[in-house]
């Protein structure tokens, strides 16, 4: 199977297709790239230009689309968090709405939190998280299977990986 993972951000998000096959990273032709790796974090309107784009389609060919959801903890919380979450709302509609309906292929969009995903890759906290993905697939060195993975990177390929483990995943609830 193929996932887009997106780790939102308030006006950034980081992003990753993965092959659930291969265990790797997915290459494609994509001319914004430093190579053909498919990762980066870039401005959200530029991810959703990529996607209305023909030549850029990020979404092409994948057959999930996986989202990290914000999860309430009971703290107050600032303007980054309801920019996010409205972000993690554009996505998902241009998703369903306007890139199915380009590619003419229904590619299902399912949202996760991140204890959920800690919790598939037997993880308490985002640096164990960080620090099994390299156990199980190395460095992200050049030359290594996880060359350029950084930052926000990282919560987008634990999406991922938690999806390879555990199809049956538990989503978030609406």
């Amino acid at each position: 199977m193929k996932i887009l993972a997106i780790d939102p951000g308030s006006e950034k998000s980081a992003f990753i297709a993965w092959d659930t096959e291969k265990h790797e990273i997915i290459k494609g032709e994509y001319v914004w790239f430093e190579d053909t790796k498919i990762l980066g974090i870039e401005n959200n309107e530029y991810i959703i230009d990529c996607m209305l784009c023909e030549e850029t389609n990020i979404v092409w060919g994948m057959d999930l689309i996986a989202i990290e959801m914000i999860s309430s903890y009971g703290f107050s919380v600032g303007k980054s968090v309801f920019q996010t979450i409205k972000w993690i709302g554009r996505f998902e509609e241009y998703i369903k709405h306007v890139v199915n309906i380009a590619i003419k292929k229904n590619v299902p969009v399912q949202f996760y939190t991140r204890p959920t995903i800690k919790g598939a890759l037997g993880c308490r906290n985002d640096a164990e998280v960080r620090q099994a993905i390299r156990m199980e697939y190395g460095e992200a060195r050049k030359g290594e299977k996880l060359e350029r993975v950084r930052k926000d990177i990282w919560q987008a390929v634990a999406l991922a990986i938690a999806l390879e483990k555990n199809p049956n995943l538990k989503q978030w609830e609406e």
